[in-house]
């Protein structure tokens, strides 16, 4: 048995629609999975707009507490597959999408959490100083790969369309309770905090498994026109700068050091102000993001 978890908060209802369509058409057979839309304290509620009675294992359940880890745990709580898949409310999974992460599940035992492609779908094409940023919003995979490391992205899944066994699920969940700085990582309304997706992959290693990618697996990444602006990209760099150091504190026990000499500060100032105003801009948010999670650890951490 397969779970297809969707946490949402505010979607859009064009999109959300798009991926429940996506659903609707997949290969593997409704019977081998349910379907759960977890309304994370929208202000509409969601059973009215967005009909499930097309699959006869879907339902809507309810997150009264905004944050999308809140929502997270919550749908693993309520999640009756041994195989969890989180789609996210702007992910538009392929047709083979189940079919291929019950394979994978089946094929690797040995792996905890694992996810595939992840190609976004924009607006407009990007700006040219974009383009070295565009990885925070997706992911290309060109062969498969796994290991059990964590601290390493070339096999880390992302959230988007993130393959969970249940088992390595709710330990995570039981961390989470026992460390409530956990809470931290993950998007809550309009912050965009994130790295809640990393941690629940992570905990895979700690049960013995590893994590992996694979080509095989794909989904569309919807973007919306409101994110290909300065503006969100800066908020964005600064939200995961401030998520990796929580994360790299949860895993290591150390508050990371990020001061630079003086000599570094000058050559780094000379390469943004070359790259442009845009390039500048976000790299200062990034630096404004880890003093920011350097500053809330020691605040969360002192005493």
């Amino acid at each position: 048995m397969l779970s297809v978890l969707i946490c949402t908060h505010n979607p859009r209802p064009a999109m959300l629609t798009q991926v429940l369509d996506a659903l609707r058409e997949q290969t593997l057979p409704r019977s081998e999975w349910e379907l759960l839309l977890i309304d994370n304290a929208s202000a509409e509620p969601l059973p009215p707009r967005f009909a499930l009675a097309w699959h006869p294992r879907a339902r809507h359940v309810a997150e009264p507490e905004l944050g999308l880890t809140r929502a997270r745990l919550r749908s693993i709580a309520e999640a009756a597959g041994d195989l969890l898949v989180f789609v996210d409310d702007d992910n538009v999974v392929a047709p083979d999408y189940l079919a291929c992460a019950a394979e994978i599940s089946s094929s690797y035992p040995f792996l905890g959490a694992w996810g595939g492609r992840i190609l976004c779908e924009y607006p407009q094409p990007p700006a040219p100083w974009m383009t070295r940023y565009l990885g925070m919003l997706g992911r290309e995979v060109t062969r498969d790969v796994w290991s059990n490391l964590t601290h390493t992205s070339i096999t880390t899944p992302f959230g988007a369309g993130l393959c969970v066994r249940l088992d390595v699920a709710r330990k995570y969940a039981e961390r989470v309770q026992t460390s409530p700085l956990r809470l931290a990582l993950g998007r809550n309304g309009t912050d965009l905090a994130a790295a809640e997706d990393i941690d629940l992959a992570y905990t895979a290693c700690t049960l013995g498994l590893g994590n992996g990618l694979f080509t095989s697996l794909r989904l569309k990444h919807l973007i919306p026109p409101e994110r290909m602006t300065l503006d969100y990209f800066t908020r964005l760099a600064e939200a995961m700068a401030f998520s990796e150091v929580i994360l790299q504190y949860l895993w290591s026990g150390q508050v990371p050091d990020h001061q630079v000499s003086r000599t570094e500060q000058f050559f780094r100032f000379y390469r943004e102000v070359r790259q442009g105003a845009q390039v500048r801009a976000i790299e200062q948010a990034r630096r404004r993001g880890l003093r920011r999670g350097t500053e809330f650890l020691r605040a969360s951490t002192s005493g």
